[in-house]
């Protein structure tokens, strides 16, 4: 498993140090999500609403705004919006309807507040000094995990990256849906007919996507992205932006060969690129923030580059 969605009981987070825990510990770049349960109302009942009006009877005025925008930020970097209906009913508490989600699409693990007796759920409290009752993702860094590359399952595994970004770059120096080898065309016409029923399935219809791959030297520059470009936009919808990039290596430059999905989230490195396959296996490494941002710029056609940009165009979805 790459991500590990947690309920996480938001009246469970007692203090700033229970605070600060929860930030070390959540984000995207630590393969650790905070479900974010209730969904709604969005005004009072949701998870990030109680949690700050929770905080904020135990701080002074003046630490509110301070408050604030560090419960915002940890939305941000670690709230996954898996659950948009959830809402806690009438004489519900936070716990059954944990439970009732659970039931329905199972969490990694529940942390509520106290010892609830229940299996099903860890105490908060004992993420500070975790014991081997605790699942080994809460005891322990995550940077590694590995996803079968079947359109199945290596989509899915990445969904909570791909469906909370608001920009997704995939860097493969070997993307090309119009490679005049049939195999080779042919799986990356696959990569982006999945990838795009993925988007629709999880309404996703305004995506931004950017494509990076390396020039075909055989083809003039502008013709060769463009040829791409035409090639996938039939696949999505018109609300859809779609840029493909063309890269070559500078002289005595470094050599364009690792693969990356690099979001506004966060980024993970992929051993064997983004096109699927049957009976085939990638190791995912979790990128640092900081170290995704890198990556991203290098592939930036506006910024200075570690490559040099050879040709980029920009179209929207036809489909």
């Amino acid at each position: 498993m790459v991500y590990h969605e947690i309920a996480v009981e938001p009246t469970a987070v007692e203090d700033l140090k229970d605070l600060g825990l929860v930030e070390r510990m959540f984000g995207f770049e630590h393969g650790r999500l905070v479900a974010f349960l209730p969904a709604k109302p969005k005004d009072s009942g949701c998870w990030i609403s109680v949690l700050y009006g929770h905080m904020k009877t135990m701080l002074p005025p003046e630490k509110h705004k301070d408050l604030e925008l560090r419960v915002l930020r940890l939305l941000d970097r670690a709230g996954y919006r898996s659950r948009n209906s959830s809402k806690i009913a009438e004489g519900q508490s936070w716990c059954d309807l944990a439970l009732q989600e659970q039931s329905a699409s199972p969490f990694a693990a529940i942390l509520c507040a106290g010892k609830s007796g229940n299996s099903a759920m860890l105490p908060f409290q004992g993420l500070h000094d975790p014991d081997d009752t605790f699942p080994v993702f809460l005891r322990e860094p995550v940077h590694f995990a590995d996803s079968m590359k079947d359109p199945e399952t290596f989509l899915n595994a990445l969904k909570p990256l791909i469906v909370s970004a608001k920009r997704l770059d995939f860097i493969d120096p070997y993307f090309d849906p119009t490679h005049p080898e049939e195999a080779n065309r042919r799986r990356w016409q696959m990569t982006i007919r999945n990838l795009a029923d993925f988007l629709r399935s999880s309404n996703r219809l305004t995506a931004d996507l950017h494509f990076h791959t390396q020039l075909d030297e055989a083809q003039e520059p502008e013709t060769f992205v463009r040829n791409i470009a035409n090639e996938i936009s039939g696949r999505f919808p018109p609300t859809t932006t779609l840029k493909v990039t063309a890269w070559s290596q500078k002289p005595r430059g470094i050599r364009f060969h690792a693969r990356y999905l690099i979001t506004d989230k966060a980024g993970v490195a992929l051993e064997y690129g983004t096109d699927m396959g049957s009976n085939r296996r990638t190791d995912i490494t979790l990128l640092p923030r900081a170290l995704a941002e890198i990556r991203r710029k290098e592939f930036d056609p506006n910024t200075p580059s570690t490559f040099n940009v050879e040709a980029t165009i920009q179209v929207s979805g036809t489909r």
